[in-house]
């Protein structure tokens, strides 16, 4: 990586790592809309379509990169921006996992292994949130 870049990436690897999964959900829901129907997350199907699923992940994915690269460049409301992006991801993991576990009956009560992965990531996201907002504050 550039190492001007490498501004941007310190500290916040996680949130990246994140914001390129969002991304890539994205194109694929674009590419082949069907496999959120045919996958463990078609529960999801109920509140959203595909189309607004892969907009929502993709504009999303989009602001949080600026999000990112604002707050190297914008130390007032970057970290703020980065909060709301990392609670806007929290919030979609926990759908995920959400819809994981509404599944679980439909698989003879064996659960989903994706379940502690979701759960996860939408702590991560929560603790990238709390990071971020505690950079914005003044001192």
């Amino acid at each position: 990586m550039n190492p001007g870049f490498m501004g941007y990436c310190r500290n916040r690897m996680f949130e990246w790592v994140m914001t390129l999964a969002m991304l890539g959900i994205a194109l694929e829901i674009a590419v082949w809309p069907s496999s959120i129907a045919s996958g463990s997350f078609r529960l999801l199907l109920v509140v959203i379509s595909p189309a607004e699923l892969a907009l929502f992940f993709g504009t999303f994915g989009l602001l949080r990169i600026a999000a990112l690269i604002a707050n190297g460049s914008w130390p007032e409301h970057g970290p703020r921006m980065r909060a709301m992006g990392a609670g806007a991801a929290a919030l979609m993991w926990g759908q995920m996992c959400i819809a994981l576990m509404l599944l679980t009956p439909d698989l003879g009560g064996v659960p989903s292994a994706g379940i502690p992965v979701y759960f996860s990531l939408t702590v991560g996201e929560l603790i990238s949130a709390y990071r971020a907002i505690s950079d914005a504050r003044p001192g």
